[in-house]
């Protein structure tokens, strides 16, 4: 892949045994300015310099004191492991100065802004193939589809939750031809030594791609940008509701059932089109009379709402894991050139808060409703 190696990097593996596999990756690779951020070096399962001894990546609070050490050393990068380290969470600076502001990036930040590396780096290198393909799920960004399109090559994004689904499409759909898979939820792959997502690969590649666009004197940030000019600005939210015990889960199926008997037929001043139904695997009209039409596969408790505005869509579905329900939300926006991408990623904005507005309303609407029932 790239071969700039010129990147100041903090990295904290929160505790987990990620030093022995990202670290060492990272330092093997040529990254010599890798420095391991010593308050959440040392494994332990308590997570005892963790906000809420929570160590998860997906949330831009666990890379706080990374962040800091980051800007007192004037580095380039923050990059974090989970625990087990499989999934990652990656921190910028907004600007070209890194004692300045910095912000956090999002798993389909992290996933397309890698997707895009992937693909141009092999085309540059003459080893992208028509054949080849990415993975992803149902629940992540459809910007992945959009740039691979661009590139000439497909995307197998009809998948459910979890890793396992992904391994299977690629011995599916052939190993040969696999190219990189991601989900929202900060796992990663490239190459087929596992069938599961990988911290340690993750980073480098990421690494790579500051490495490069530090090269070319430009910011992850206006690379995202550029991938948005391109392809449109694609924005995304997740809401997580979580309900406790007996009665808790009682709530999530009551909420489930309500989006399947009476679902909403606007949420954010958008139409909705129609229902994608993965558990009666049927796919049924809202906004206008017609029959259903049959949905044949993937088999689970999902439901996605099309709007009739392309790219705008939201997903409802219990955690297998977990006492939660999550939803998530997608909004995409036209850019009409570099000097139409502000407001593009302000209309972009202004939608998904008005979709979790509108959601969360219909949310204790149908919970009371069910209730007084």
């Amino acid at each position: 892949m790239g071969h700039a190696r010129d990147l100041s990097i903090v990295y904290t593996p929160l505790h987990g045994v990620g030093e022995t596999s990202v670290a060492e990756v990272l330092r093997i690779a040529g990254f010599t300015g890798v420095e391991v951020l010593e308050s959440q070096r040392t494994p332990d399962g308590d997570f005892p310099n963790v906000p809420d001894h929570v160590a998860n990546p997906e949330y831009p609070q666990t890379l706080g004191a990374a962040i800091e050490e980051a800007r007192r050393r004037g580095a380039d990068l923050v990059l974090a492991s989970d625990p087990d380290a499989d999934r990652i969470g990656v921190g910028i600076p907004v600007t070209s100065d890194p004692q300045g502001e910095w912000t956090t990036l999002d798993g389909n930040q992290i996933g397309v802004a890698l997707a895009a590396f992937v693909m141009k780096e092999c085309e540059y290198h003459g080893r992208l193939r028509s054949d080849q393909y990415l993975v992803t799920t149902l629940v992540s960004t459809q910007m992945a589809r959009a740039l691979a399109h661009r590139e000439g090559i497909r995307t197998e994004d009809d998948l459910l939750v979890g890793f396992k689904w992904i391994a299977s499409r690629i011995d599916e759909a052939g190993p040969a031809s696999f190219l990189f898979a991601f989900e929202e939820s900060h796992g990663y792959l490239k190459g087929t030594h596992v069938r599961d997502k990988d911290a340690a690969v993750a980073s480098l590649l990421f690494a790579e791609l500051a490495a490069t666009v530090k090269d070319r004197k430009q910011t992850v940030l206006e690379y995202l940008d550029d991938l948005y000019i391109d392809v449109g600005h694609y924005g995304d939210r997740l809401i997580s509701k979580t309900y406790e015990g007996r009665e808790g889960q009682a709530r999530i199926e009551r909420l489930m059932d309500a989006f399947r008997s009476r679902p909403p037929r606007q949420i954010g001043g958008l139409t909705l089109a129609e229902v994608h139904d993965y558990q009666a695997h049927e796919i049924r009209p809202l906004s206008h009379p017609g029959p259903t039409r049959p949905l044949p596969r993937p088999d689970g408790d999902l439901l996605i709402f099309h709007a009739e505005r392309p790219g705008c869509r939201f997903a409802a579905r219990p955690s297998g894991t977990e006492p939660k329900i999550k939803f998530y939300l997608f909004a995409r926006t036209d850019v009409d050139g570099p000097e139409h991408l502000p407001a593009a990623k302000a209309e972009t904005r202004r939608l998904l808060d008005q979709m979790a507005h509108d959601l969360e309303q219909y949310i204790e609407e149908a919970l009371r409703a069910s209730s007084s029932g």
